[in-house]
């Protein structure tokens, strides 16, 4: 198997770089530590090489982070940010509680959903939301 991308260093900066083999774009990898440029390098080329078990692997990721997040809802989310706009004009706040209730948004679909199921709904969809049809870029 032949890797997408591969790594070279720049003298002048000491930083390493990772070039794509398919359109020969150059990207830095932010660092001129050898160890780091190396494992952000295979982070890539794994990316490239088994994207849907990269998708998997980064909620394992988040889970380990964070072991709530598969019990948070957008409704929590939402909540929090009325709670922010108490102290600004009635307007705002009710411009904010009228966009909950748009079928756009993600909390207004029965059955609660939690974040991880919306962002696994809008990725296989690429879509932008569970009930959305804005594709994503």
């Amino acid at each position: 198997m032949k890797l997408r991308f591969r790594l070279y260093k720049r003298g002048a900066t000491g930083r390493y770089y990772a070039q794509d083999s398919l359109t020969r774009k150059q990207e830095s990898l932010g660092t001129s530590d050898h160890t780091e440029a190396l494992r952000l390098l295979n982070a890539k080329n794994e990316a490239d090489y088994q994207p849907a078990f990269n998708a998997q692997l980064a909620r394992t990721y988040l889970a380990a982070g964070d072991p709530a997040i598969d019990g948070r809802t957008w409704q929590l989310l939402i909540d929090t940010i009325l709670g922010t706009k108490e102290a600004t004009r009635p307007t705002t706040r009710d411009r904010y509680q009228r966009a909950v209730k748009d079928k756009a948004c993600p909390c207004s679909t029965p059955g609660g959903n939690t974040w991880s199921k919306c962002w696994s709904k809008a990725l296989s969809r690429r879509t932008c939301s569970c009930g959305g049809s804005t594709p994503l870029r």
